[in-house]
């Protein structure tokens, strides 16, 4: 990789690999070892979620990784293993991970960890992908439990939006997630879609087959009365 700049010229900025993630990450900048064909290489670990990370290191730390500096493919993807340390108010656990990189760009900011790159999950060690699920489920709570609270009533993304406050792009994430979990569902077209709660759902259904209940047996009194009434002319 002799010219950075002119080798990564063509790679997709920054941005677009963020809005692209499928899941909600979690910002930990937790210092980590990269085992790469023998070399051990510092870094850090700049976020987590449920199928990846992303890293953040030097130029000098990229290119001992992958010299080349081509576009990254299935079959040029480096490989490597990485350790990190995951705290929590109530645990303290080293991660061990085998992963793939499937990107690289470099920052907009000029620091000293001036490169990002994303690493999917291959191969955890130990109870690591419990304790990353865990993780991750207890990091996403107060997000998930702030959107459940105003979906008793279907609301768009904009209304999340503007009734929480919080990030577009993780609230589309977390939705995402509570679909996948079965907690609400999603009605309409991608231009006007809603979301609301499953349990909202279930209990209007229940009131509704109520009111249908009452107005068949109402009916069924009617029918009632006619017959008899013809039965006795």
């Amino acid at each position: 990789m002799t010219d950075n700049r002119k080798s990564m010229k063509d790679f997709r900025p920054y941005r677009i690999h963020e809005d692209r993630r499928k899941y909600p990450r979690i910002i930990i900048n937790s210092p980590a070892d990269i085992y790469y064909k023998g070399k051990k290489l510092k870094a850090v670990v700049y976020d987590i979620s449920p199928d990846g990370l992303q890293m953040r290191c030097t130029r000098k730390t990229l290119q001992a990784i992958h010299p080349g500096g081509e576009y990254i493919k299935e079959e040029n993807a480096p490989d490597m293993d990485v350790t990190f340390q995951l705290i929590t108010e109530k645990w303290h656990r080293e991660i061990k991970i085998f992963c793939k990189m499937y990107y690289f760009v470099l920052l907009p900011e000029k620091v000293e960890n001036d490169v990002a790159f994303g690493l999917k999950f291959i191969e955890f060690s130990g109870d690591s992908a419990n304790c990353v699920d865990n993780f991750i489920e207890d990091a996403m709570s107060p997000m998930k439990s702030e959107i459940m609270d105003i979906l008793q009533e279907p609301r768009s993304n904009t209304d999340i939006v503007d009734h929480t406050g919080l990030e577009f792009r993780d609230i589309r994430r977390t939705l995402i997630k509570l679909l996948e979990e079965g907690e609400i569902i999603s009605i309409g077209t991608d231009t006007d879609r809603k979301h609301l709660r499953l349990d909202s759902v279930v209990i209007t259904l229940l009131e509704r087959y109520g009111d249908m209940e009452k107005r068949l047996l109402l009916l069924e009194n009617k029918l009632t009365k006619i017959i008899n009434k013809l039965h006795y002319q």
